[in-house]
């Protein structure tokens, strides 16, 4: 009896693969790294052939260490890190360029370009079309800077996908280019009145509607894996944007309800219904997830690094060995003693938009140890955070009550506890940290009819630990002006014509 779902997880810096127990949960998972490759400042590639192959192998692997047989597995669900831009070849399978993820800032330049040449057409909620961190203006890039590629589009040979789209492409074996509303709804070229391509936007920036996938229910079907991979076909059930799953694996079904992920970096999405709504202040409008002929939408702020701050004091500090040293080290330090450390390794992006900001480490005098400056990078994610819930509560009018927190990094006591106090509200850790994976087998599992409401899957829900607020607020009020001053200094380090 088909009664499992196999979950393909596309992060940043890791491909993860699960299978998913509709009553025991998951059964096991596997996971591969994926490197980033930084050819320039501010550049930050994959390699797409490396990304399909380690996905492959996660399937497999994870089909063996849980004992499944593909033909007990019901489907497959694909979720995946968003914007991360690839163009390919249709008829040979292989990409023209690597991959540029949603980290990479090199169209900084163009970007200002455009709102130099555009930007007066534009009503100021609509600003941030001039991202540079938007598939568009990836696309624009690699059209313009990669030869070739504006010849081949022009014979009908290319074809973009994010990574949802091109790993589903691959398993099908070219057979389905499509996407889910709320991948789509990610890259810059999205209409969210008409819940299609924005032929406007297209045409300002030179691309051609042709190359893009078609966009499908979130659990609407995509096609089935072929079955020279497995050994028999597997139906892709549904895909989704990886915060947006986490928002659906946390069970934020209600307007108001509001998640923090915390991966390589760091994401807070709040649930606003089923009316759209254009929001200022650096945020983010995004399609939640469309099932059933029904759209929801969610508004979102995120910052560039979260998880990736650990990883540079352990791989390129070498002042820890491994990222759970850091939580140890930060409680052992008591204070920062005054350091401040502002993650801009590629800029700053809500409610910033700053690409030319770059990392700042400041406050140092001779008595600081490492142990403050690890507590200082870990206060950093929680300073990120609550820029974006501080304007996020102002523009959409509503006031936070809970957050709940998932993502590898919440796992740190230190970050966890240090998120209450900040922000001065409860945080709810979830037992399953693996929100997105969790979000993408609810999703499958709805698709298929293994559950049949949000109430199944609300009751399934479980919290791990709740962190509440245990410092004077005036404390916190001035560390967190102290972390604003350290930001003004890192602001616009980079000249324009770098």
């Amino acid at each position: 009896m088909e009664k499992y779902i196999l979950i393909l997880d596309e992060g940043t810096r890791n491909v993860k693969a699960f299978v998913y127990d509709e009553e025991k949960g998951f059964l096991a998972s596997v996971s591969e790294k994926l490197p980033l490759k930084h050819p320039k400042p501010g550049w930050v590639e994959q390699d797409p052939e490396t990304i399909f192959k380690k996905s492959l192998k996660v399937l497999k692997k994870v089909l063996v260490k849980s004992k499944v047989e593909v033909s007990e597995v019901k489907g497959l669900a694909v979720t995946n890190q968003r914007l991360t831009t690839i163009l390919w070849d249709k008829d040979k399978g292989l990409p023209v360029y690597n991959a540029l993820t949603w980290m990479d800032t090199r169209t900084s330049q163009l970007s200002a370009e455009m709102k130099r040449e555009y930007g007066e057409e534009m009503p100021e909620e609509l600003q941030r079309i001039f991202n540079p961190s938007l598939s568009s203006m990836y696309i624009k890039w690699l059209i313009e800077n990669v030869n070739d590629i504006r010849e081949k589009i022009k014979n009908g040979k290319i074809i973009f996908g994010t990574i949802d789209t091109y790993i589903i492409w691959r398993l099908t074996k070219g057979k389905i280019h499509a996407t889910d509303f709320s991948n789509a709804s990610s890259t810059g070229m999205f209409d969210y009145f008409e819940l299609t391509w924005w032929e406007d936007l297209l045409e300002m920036f030179g691309i051609p509607s042709e190359i893009l996938p078609e966009i499908r229910e979130t659990n609407g079907g995509f096609g089935y894996v072929d079955k020279s991979f497995f050994g028999e076909p597997l139906e892709i059930i549904s895909a989704t944007g990886d915060q947006q799953s986490a928002l659906f694996g946390e069970a934020c079904f209600s307007k108001g309800d509001t998640k923090c992920t915390l991966g390589s970096g760091g994401f807070v999405d709040v649930n606003i219904g089923r009316k759209f709504k254009i929001p200022g202040h650096g945020l983010v409008p995004l399609v939640a997830w469309k099932i059933n002929g029904k759209t929801f939408f969610m508004v979102e702020g995120y910052s560039y690094v979260a998880g990736e701050a650990v990883l540079w004091l352990k791989d390129n500090l070498k002042i820890i060995k491994e990222v759970d040293e850091s939580e140890k080290l930060a409680f052992k330090a008591g204070s920062n003693k005054g350091v401040y450390f502002v993650p801009a390794f590629t800029g700053l992006s809500s409610p910033y938009w700053d690409s030319y900001a770059r990392g700042l480490l400041i406050g140092l005098t001779r008595e600081i140890s490492r142990e403050n400056i690890v507590r200082a990078v870990l206060e950093s994610i929680v300073y990120r955070v609550k820029d974006i819930v501080e304007v996020m509560e102002k523009d959409l009018k509503l006031k936070i009550e809970k957050l709940r927190l998932d993502g590898g990094v919440s796992k740190n006591n230190f970050v966890a506890q240090f998120m209450a106090d900040c922000l001065n509200l409860e945080v709810e850790r979830t037992k399953v940290s693996e929100a997105t994976s969790l979000g993408a087998a609810y999703l499958a599992c709805l698709g298929a009819g293994i559950y049949n409401s949000l109430k199944e899957i609300t009751e399934r829900r479980e919290v791990d630990k709740v962190f509440k607020p245990g410092i004077e607020e005036k404390k916190i009020e001035t560390l967190y002006l102290n972390w604003k001053r350290a930001v003004e200094r890192s602001r616009e380090w980079l000249s324009k014509n770098e």
